[in-house]
């Protein structure tokens, strides 16, 4: 099992760039569950390659 923090990079790397573009779902929700799966793919991959 791998616990990895990945929060700073989520928010530097994928919030803040998603409120600049106005990433809003139906106008009132930020994408964050979507947003977040490009970076667990990115961490997982980083894994699978150790």
């Amino acid at each position: 099992m791998y616990v990895e923090d990945l929060r700073r990079e989520f928010v530097i790397d994928y919030i803040f760039p998603a409120m600049r573009g106005n990433a809003i779902y139906e106008g009132r929700y930020l994408l964050e569950t979507s947003l977040a799966r490009p970076l667990l793919s990115k961490a997982q991959i980083k894994i699978a390659a150790k």
